[in-house]
C-alpha cells in the first residue's frame, strides 16, 4: 500500500492527455479556411458574400431571445459507466441550468447502480442504488451543484451548493476550503461577501444542514472619506471561526481498530473548537497597471486548559492588471510565526479529510487533526512561509498555484502544495483539473485530485471522462479511510435555449 501511494496520480495526467488530444482532433476537423478551399468564379464568391451580408442584417434585426430577455437555460442528460471505491456502477444524470442576470442556478441529479461490490463495508444487495451517496440528512441537497447571485469580487456575492477554494480576508485562518472534498458525505456549504465601500462581510458555512464548520469576517474603512488615497485603503477586520462539532478522539473496538458508523463517519468523542483574528492591510502603491497591498494577521486558538496557541502572519500581495485587462496577475508572499498548537490556515483545503485522520499521523495510529494539536507544545514560536499565485486570462482561463512551508517540528510532513487549472470552454472542449499533495510521516504522499473533461463531437451529444483521487472508508485489514482512483465515463447531450 505504501508504495503505491508514492506514486503522483496518473489518472489526472490521463484526463489532461485525453482533453489535449480531443482538443487537436477538434482543430483537424474543422473546415479548411476560404484561401485553402478550391477555386470557385468570381460569380459564385460574389453570391456568398451577399448571402453573408443578409444573414448579417437578419441576425441584427431580429436577435436571440436570450440575448433580449437576459436568460439562459440549459438541460441535459449523461449515462456512463463508474468506478467508485473499487465498486463499478451504472450511471444515470439529469442536469439543469439557469442564469437570469445575476442569480444562476445549477442542478444535477445523479444516480448510480451498482453491478458489481468489491467493497465489504457497502454492504447490502450486490446490485442496487449507491446507498452511500444518499444516507445523510445533508445529502438531500447533492443535486444543488451551485445557487449564485452576483460575481465573486462584486459589491454583493453569494453562493449555496458546493464549495471549491473558499478563502476569508488574507487566508490565515480559512484558505482554499473544499466541502466536498469526501465524496461519500456530499454537502451544501454557504459563502457569501459584502463589500460596499466603508465595510464589508464575509461569510463562510461547510454544510447548512448541519452547520459544523462556520467562520465569518467583518472588516472597516474607517478613513474612507480621507482626501488620501493611502488612507482610504487601510482597512481592518475580525475574524471568528469555528469547527462546533470537530472529532478529538477517535473510538476505537477491542482490537485497536477504527470504528466507523454505517455511513462510513468516523465515531469520535467531539468538542468544539475556536479562533479568533484581527487583520490589518493598506495599499501602500498603486497605479493604472499594478498595486501592492502588504496585511498582518494576528490569530488565537483557545485551548481549554493550559497555553492558549497564536499566530502572526505578515505578507504582501502584489497585483498586476494591464490597462487592457488581457490577463491578470496575483503574487503573494506570508511569513509565519506560530506558537502552541496554533497552526497557519487551519481551516485549509484537505480539512474536510484533516479533521478525522490529520496527515502527520502514521497510518498506523491515525488521530483526529484537534486531537493531535490540543495536547501540543512544540516550544515557543515556530516559522513557516506561503508562497501563492493566480494567473486570469480573460477571465476565462485561469491558473492556481501554492506552496506552504507549514510551521512544524521538522519530523516530516510540513510542507504543502496545490495547482488548480481552469482552462476555457470551447465549442468543443471543456477541460479542468485540481491537484492538492503534501509530504506526511512515513514517507507517503496525500494527495487529492480530480479531473474532468468534456468532449462536444456532433451538436448536443458530449464524451465526457472524470477522474477523482479520493478517499474512502476501506477495510482491507482493519476500517479506516483509504485514497483510491475514482472514473466515470460516458456519453451525454445538453442543449441550450
Amino acid at each position: 500500500m505504501r508504495g503505491r501511494q508514492r506514486r503522483l496520480p496518473g489518472g489526472l495526467l490521463a484526463v489532461l492527455l485525453c482533453g489535449l488530444l480531443c482538443s487537436l482532433v477538434a482543430l483537424a476537423a474543422r473546415p479548411p479556411p476560404l484561401d485553402a478551399a478550391p477555386r470557385r468564379t468570381a460569380r459564385s464568391a460574389s453570391k456568398r458574400k451577399t448571402k453573408r451580408r443578409r444573414a448579417r442584417r437578419h441576425k441584427r434585426a431580429r436577435p436571440s431571445p436570450v440575448a433580449k430577455e437576459g436568460v439562459r437555460v440549459e438541460v441535459g442528460a449523461r449515462a456512463g459507466h463508474a468506478v467508485i471505491a473499487r465498486d463499478h456502477f451504472a450511471t444515470l444524470s439529469a442536469t439543469a441550468a439557469m442564469e437570469a442576470g445575476d442569480v444562476a442556478v445549477d442542478l444535477v441529479a445523479p444516480l448510480r447502480y451498482r453491478i458489481l461490490d468489491a467493497s465489504p463495508l457497502d454492504g447490502g444487495p450486490e446490485m442496487a442504488l449507491r446507498r452511500l451517496d444518499w444516507d445523510e440528512p445533508s445529502e438531500w441537497l447533492r443535486p444543488l451543484r451551485r445557487l449564485a447571485f452576483g460575481r465573486s469580487g462584486e459589491a454583493i456575492y453569494g453562493r449555496v451548493g458546493r464549495l471549491s477554494g473558499a478563502t476569508l480576508g488574507h487566508g490565515s485562518v480559512v484558505l482554499g476550503y473544499h466541502n466536498n472534498l469526501l465524496p461519500d458525505h456530499g454537502r451544501a456549504g454557504l459563502r457569501m461577501d459584502v463589500d460596499v465601500g466603508r465595510w464589508g462581510a464575509q461569510l463562510f458555512i461547510n454544510d447548512v444542514v448541519t452547520w459544523e464548520v462556520l467562520a465569518a469576517r467583518a472588516f472597516l474603512r474607517p478613513l474612507e472619506d480621507s482626501p488620501s488615497r493611502l488612507l482610504r485603503s487601510i482597512t481592518v477586520a475580525t475574524t471568528f471561526a469555528a469547527d462546533l462539532k470537530a472529532p478529538l478522539r477517535a473510538t476505537t473496538d477491542a482490537e485497536g481498530a477504527l470504528v466507523f458508523d454505517e455511513r462510513g463517519i468516523l465515531e469520535a468523542e467531539r468538542d468544539s473548537l475556536t479562533l479568533y483574528g484581527l487583520d490589518l492591510g493598506v495599499e501602500v502603491w498603486r497605479s493604472d497597471a499594478a498595486a501592492v497591498v502588504p496585511y498582518l494577521d494576528l490569530n488565537l486558538l483557545p485551548r481549554p486548559a493550559g497555553k492558549s496557541g497564536w499566530g502572526a502572519h505578515g505578507g504582501l500581495y502584489v497585483h498586476i492588471r494591464p490597462g487592457d485587462p488581457v490577463f491578470e496577475l496575483i503574487l503573494r508572499y506570508e511569513a509565519r510565526l506560530e506558537s502552541g498548537n496554533y497552526e497557519a490556515a487551519w481551516f485549509d483545503t484537505m480539512y474536510e479529510l484533516d479533521r478525522f485522520q490529520h496527515f502527520r499521523t502514521s497510518l498506523s495510529s491515525r488521530r483526529p487533526k484537534l486531537g493531535w494539536h490540543r495536547p501540543l507544545l512544540l516550544g515557543d514560536s515556530r516559522i513557516g512561509h506561503l508562497i501563492d499565485g493566480e494567473l486570469r486570462i480573460r477571465d476565462r482561463f485561469r491558473v492556481t498555484a501554492r506552496y506552504q512551508r507549514l510551521a512544524g517540528d521538522g519530523s516530516g510532513g510540513d510542507d504543502a502544495a496545490m495547482l488548480a487549472v481552469n482552462l476555457p470552454p470551447t465549442r468543443e472542449v471543456e477541460l479542468d483539473g485540481f491537484i492538492a499533495l503534501r509530504p506526511a510521516p512515513d514517507k507517503r504522499f496525500e494527495v487529492v485530485a480530480a479531473g474532468a473533461l468534456r468532449w462536444r463531437f456532433w451538436r448536443p451529444l458530449y464524451v465526457f471522462v472524470d477522474y477523482h483521487r479520493a478517499w474512502h472508508v476501506m477495510a482491507e485489514v482493519t476500517p479506516r479511510m483509504d485514497v483510491t482512483d475514482d472514473w466515470s465515463w460516458g456519453l451525454g447531450a445538453r442543449s441550450t435555449f
